[in-house]
This record gives C-alpha cells, structure tokens and sequence, in this order.
C-alpha cells in the first residue's frame, strides 16, 4: 500500500502497490531519446466550445471563445501541432467568431463541428 497526498497535503491511499520511481540514466537530450518531432503529432480534441460573455456595472459587454477544450486546442494548435476540435457550435455569429478563432490557431474543426442551433455561451458578471 502507498500513501500519499494531494496537492493540498489531504492525505488518502490508492490500495495498490507501487513500484518506486528510479531515475533514468540516459543524460541524452529528450528529443535525442525521443525523437518525434512535432509535425508527426495529431491530436483529437473532443468538447464544450462556448462563447463567455462578459459583462458588469459600468463595463462593455464583451464577448470571447472558451471552454477548456477550446482553449487547449488553440493552445496546440499555437505550438504547431496538428489538432482537430469536435464540438458543437451553431451557425450563427457566436460560431462563426469561434471557426475564426480557430483558424487563426491552425485548429481544424471535425466535420460534426456544425449544427442548425445557437452556440453555448457561458455568462458571467465581471467582478468589481
């Protein structure tokens, strides 16, 4: 059995043996001892891809693509990954700022990325 705790020093036990971490003994480089270069990477994103709106007390309504999912996708798609979204996202302009975003990051959306409805928003008021 192994004990061990979370991020927050919550302790809990995972009721599994473990073998122990040895450390490697190859000092090469990593790309020398993993030599994938980023090109030959695809990654397939699956997820919410919402519009956060943005509002508040003496504050233009703003509006922005999110959603985790989004956001990593974007994230690699800025590293040069080659990355596809499936999300769904309406055909309207909260999308089409969405299809743009994406773009803009290389990120291909899947062919089930489209639908007849509204896109998700996801609204908050801005914290003063």
């Amino acid at each position: 059995m192994v004990d061990a705790s979370d991020s927050r020093g919550q302790a809990f036990d995972h009721g599994e043996t473990v073998s122990p971490v040895r450390p490697s003994t190859d000092r090469r480089p990593l790309p020398e001892r993993f030599p994938v270069r980023v090109s030959d990477v695809q990654v397939a994103v699956i997820g919410e891809s919402p519009v956060d709106v943005i509002t508040g007390p003496g504050r233009d309504r703003s509006t922005r693509p999110g959603g985790s999912p989004l956001n990593v996708a974007v994230g690699l798609g800025r590293l040069g990954i080659r990355t596809e979204l499936t999300t769904q996202i309406g055909r309207d302009h909260y999308g089409e700022l969405i299809r743009a975003h994406l773009a803009e990051a290389g990120v291909h959306l899947s062919h089930g990325g489209g639908r007849t409805g509204r896109t998700s928003t996801a609204s908050e008021p801005a914290q003063v």
